[in-house]
């Protein structure tokens, strides 16, 4: 039985920085929240690599792995989490993030050995209004090589349609007002051409931290200017 309003403080709390998120695009309370579920993340991710036998993390690399989820909580906080519905937020979360961690091994699997894997969000009918953008920005923050995408998996519609945004990320990400040549060169190199955070830490002479956060940093530019330019291929 869920628990009313004022029953509980962690609770309303919680859902208080929920609100925050959903009404207000309040970054400082997604940060709060990823920081109280960061355990939680760690110990997912951790998981997983265990069950697909990646501790050594070769097949997914810690850092990017830890960033996806986070980027996955943002994005069920921001527009898939009702609250006070039918599921507290800690039940939600780890439901959905234990679905897109193993979905995110799962992937890089298909495309090493060609195994058609349906994504737990595309085949859950409560997800049908989900954003195309959310798509690309899972596509282009993995190790993906999007080549050779089954075509099977979209509708022709659909494909153009990410096609579209695709190019308008690039776009984005060309224009010299919102990223500076270090974030470029990051940007194409860890995402285009699949190079480990800790390489390009090591070939940057910086942490593999710094690395990962200046892709977070790009993907919330990304996120915060695609609203405005992606009018443009509806």
């Amino acid at each position: 039985m869920r628990l009313s309003p004022g029953q509980n403080a962690k609770i309303d709390h919680i859902n208080e920085l929920v609100n925050r998120v959903q009404q207000l695009n309040d970054n400082s309370a997604m940060d709060s929240l990823l920081k109280l579920f960061h355990p939680l993340i760690l110990k997912l991710c951790n998981t997983w690599a265990r069950y697909f036998d990646d501790e050594s993390h070769n097949l997914k690399p810690m850092d990017q792995l830890i960033t996806d989820a986070q980027y996955w909580m943002w994005y069920y906080t921001k527009y898939k989490y009702i609250v006070n519905g039918p599921a507290t937020y800690n039940n939600f979360i780890r439901k959905h993030l234990t679905q897109r961690i193993r979905f995110m091994f799962e992937q890089e699997l298909k495309y090493r050995k060609n195994i058609i894997i349906p994504d737990p969000d595309k085949n859950d009918i409560s997800g049908s209004n989900r954003e195309t953008f959310d798509d690309v920005i899972y596509n282009y923050s993995s190790m993906v090589v999007h080549d050779s995408i089954d075509d099977k998996l979209i509708e022709k519609e659909m494909e153009d349609y990410i096609k579209s945004v695709a190019n308008n990320i690039i776009s984005l990400v060309n224009n010299r007002q919102l990223f500076n040549s270090r974030e470029l060169d990051i940007f194409n190199e860890c995402i285009y051409n699949s190079k480990t955070h800790t390489d390009m830490a090591r070939e940057l002479g910086i942490s593999r931290t710094r690395v990962s956060q200046m892709i977070s940093k790009i993907k919330a530019k990304i996120r915060t200017n695609i609203s405005i330019e992606e009018d443009d291929v509806l």
